[in-house]
């Protein structure tokens, strides 16, 4: 007698077993691998944040190291300030362990300071003669109506202004937008001359006012009225904004662009011949000494051959990570105490390239290509014949493409100072 089944899917039934125990196996990997994976995001983000955390405190540190050095050359010689210091030296690198600091420090007052032209205040109290009269009576003349550039209430304001307009025209820009800068840092209505108030700002397109106070970084010029960018980048490394209106010039940093706005009618190949010589190892001991050298006759107010307010730009290396700072350290003439007025961790500076840092980095790219191009010969001809032909052709572009980076003059670039 043969038995039937009571069980007739007992055969299926432990099919489904077998797919829920199989479905249930997949969950738990794929839970677990998300799990891992979670946990390696958050040890890489641990990681990545503490080391940003490192790195900013060692971009700090170098703002540190440059006040000490700035500190120091006050000791040494706090009467004159001039490119030959140790606090002038391009690119100066500090390595330590696991990583390095760049340091580049640049006096800020080789530059012109646009807020000089809010000066009026302090020249209505007297503060400021008419000792340039006697060097730029015509641009007195045309500036604030005195016939024969005799000292008034708004000289210096004036001087300024006219020192920006000649700027301006020699670098190509239109002097209008002097004009426009006077009218955006005041606190009137009323326009100076060819410049623009409120009203004309609010009948743009995306309306605004004038600012109506000091500037507080050069790219606020972005915003005068028809501003276009080559105007701005001609202009832009000659100019500076800082906090005081009363800030000179240092012939002993000065570019020639900015000398020559400072002496108008001086040949720019004269100045050009000068600034080669102060640079060369013959800094301006004083002002006297400075217009001497120029054939100037008389006195020039608004320079002087010390400065107290410079800029630190600093790139910091952690391992792999990188960190950026640019600091204005304003330096007390007085007793050489800083204080750091601006911060800024977005800028970033380009680290200096030498020739000999050139021609290490060439040999390298040649050394790595070459080992590169060896290895991959050997583990590929070793397991497939046919790739020969393959690396031959890729072998010759690799290297020509990566020498040329190298030598592009995008990188040799940035061998040059810029001494704005």
């Amino acid at each position: 007698m043969r038995l039937t089944s009571t069980y007739p899917f007992r055969g299926q039934q432990q099919g489904v077993a077998l797919i829920s125990i199989l479905l249930i196996v997949v969950i738990a990997t794929v839970l677990g691998a998300a799990m891992t994976t979670e946990q390696n995001f958050s040890i890489n983000r641990a990681r990545v944040s503490f080391d940003q955390s490192i790195v900013k405190q060692y971009a700090l540190g170098g703002e540190e190291l440059a006040r000490q050095i700035l500190r120091q050359d006050f000791i040494d010689s706090p009467e004159v300030d001039h490119l030959g210091e140790q606090w002038a030296v391009p690119g100066d690198v500090f390595e330590f362990e696991d990583g390095e600091i760049e340091l580049q420090i640049i006096d800020l007052q080789s530059r012109m300071n646009v807020n000089g032209l809010a000066s009026t205040e302090a020249n209505n109290n007297g503060q400021n003669g008419s000792a340039n009269s006697q060097l730029d009576d015509s641009t007195n003349d045309s500036t604030n109506g005195s016939p024969n550039g005799s000292p008034n209430s708004s000289t210096q304001d004036n001087d300024t202004k006219a020192r920006l307009i000649r700027l301006f025209t020699q670098q190509g820009a239109e002097d209008r937008h002097v004009h426009n800068l006077k009218d955006w840092i005041d606190a009137d209505d009323a326009n100076d001359g060819l410049g623009a108030e409120d009203y004309a700002y609010l009948g743009l397109d995306k309306p605004y006012r004038t600012a109506g106070q000091l500037i507080g970084d050069i790219s606020e010029l972005r915003l005068l009225l028809e501003m276009e960018p080559q105007q701005f980048q001609l202009i832009a490394p000659y100019l500076v904004a800082l906090p005081d209106v009363q800030i000179e010039v240092n012939v002993n940093t000065a570019s020639a662009g900015v000398l020559q706005a400072l002496l108008p009618g001086t040949d720019l190949g004269t100045l050009e011949s000068l600034v080669a010589d102060r640079d060369g190892g013959q800094p301006f001991e004083s002002t006297s000494a400075f217009l001497v050298q120029a054939g100037v006759q008389g006195v020039l107010n608004g320079i002087t051959v010390r400065s107290e307010f410079f800029q630190v730009s600093i790139k910091a290396r952690y391992q792999d990570r990188f960190g950026y700072l640019t600091s204005i350290i304003q330096r007390d003439g007085t007793d050489g105490s800083m204080r750091v007025i601006y911060r800024d961790q977005s800028k970033k500076i380009l680290p200096k390239v030498t020739e000999q840092k050139l021609e290490n980095t060439q040999a390298s790219t040649r050394t790595l290509t070459r080992t590169s191009t060896r290895k991959l010969t050997r583990r590929s001809l070793n397991s497939v014949a046919p790739l020969r032909r393959v690396i031959d052709v890729l072998a010759g572009p690799v290297t020509r493409r990566t020498t040329s980076v190298a030598t592009s003059p995008l990188v040799a670039a940035t061998t040059e100072r810029h001494n704005g």
